[in-house]
């Protein structure tokens, strides 16, 4: 497994410990961050928004706040739209 896998791998399982979200569904919502974000991969929030009725940004500091960083994973940060 390269290294990009293990971290995408450690990524889906931090935030499944999160979430109520299986691993499958992170795997799908997981994304490559915008140009001028500095990160790895980036975990967008809105569908779960649609789920809780809580903002985007909320359900954002909620995981970032959950997940403590381990193994590969550096830092968690949540960042606005």
């Amino acid at each position: 497994m390269t290294p990009a896998e293990k971290l995408k791998a450690e990524t889906i399982k931090l935030i499944s410990k999160a979430t109520s979200l299986s691993e499958k569904q992170i795997d799908g919502l997981l994304e490559k961050p915008p140009e001028g974000i500095d990160a790895d991969l980036a975990f967008p929030c809105f569908s779960l928004a649609k789920q809780s009725g809580k903002a985007p940004v909320l359900i954002a500091y909620d995981i970032e706040k959950a997940c403590k960083p381990r193994g590969f994973i550096k830092q968690v940060r949540a960042t606005g739209p």
